[in-house]
């Protein structure tokens, strides 16, 4: 809570600073709080929360708490590596998050990433992306990825192959990201 205390103080933001003119109370409302927590610290809040809570969050997203978590935190080290300039196209998790369960079990969408001889999965790109796809199905499921499929595309080539990214093959690629159309209607966002 000291962390969230420092950065509410450091924050640029004029709602911010006008709260902390005008009152003396210590914790600001949650409005306010929630445009000035970093991923980190949202994830963290998150760890938390009673157990009924992150239940009822971990639900909503079709997961458990723990496989919430993985993935969140996974996705927290895949923006540090963007944000400060990492390679992520030739990344690959020491600690890998949970499978989805529907990579893993469903036939369609079983084929899209890649598993070594001993049946373990990939921990490259691919991975990371249908994390990404499976939490952005339940936040918007009209969200387009035709740029992301674009740049996943572009780093193909002879050396580079979607095997190397842990993509089964080239077609795993277009599966993944037309994953979005066949989703539930289920959304955060209201259109």
């Amino acid at each position: 809570m000291s962390s969230l205390q420092n950065s509410i103080k450091k924050s640029y933001s004029n709602d911010v600073q006008h709260y902390l003119e005008c009152t003396e109370q210590i914790y600001p409302p949650i409005w306010l709080v929630m445009n000035e927590l970093t991923l980190g610290t949202s994830i963290h809040l998150y760890k938390l929360m009673s157990k009924s809570n992150k239940r009822e969050i971990s639900d909503y997203f079709g997961c458990k708490s723990d496989e919430l978590v993985s993935w969140l935190e996974s996705i927290n080290l895949i923006r540090n590596i963007c944000c400060h300039n990492g390679i992520l196209s030739d990344f690959k998790l020491r600690t890998k998050a949970k499978i989805p369960k529907e990579y893993k079990t469903n036939s369609s969408l079983g084929n899209i990433l890649l598993k070594n001889d001993s049946g373990i999965y990939t921990n490259r790109l691919a991975f990371q992306l249908c994390v990404i796809v499976k939490l952005m199905s339940k936040i918007n499921n009209k969200y387009a990825y035709k740029d992301l499929k674009i740049s996943i595309k572009k780093l193909l080539d002879s050396h580079t192959t979607p095997e190397y990214y842990g993509f089964q093959n080239a077609e795993a690629i277009d599966k993944l990201f037309d994953l979005n159309s066949t989703e539930s209607t289920d959304t955060l966002i209201a259109y």
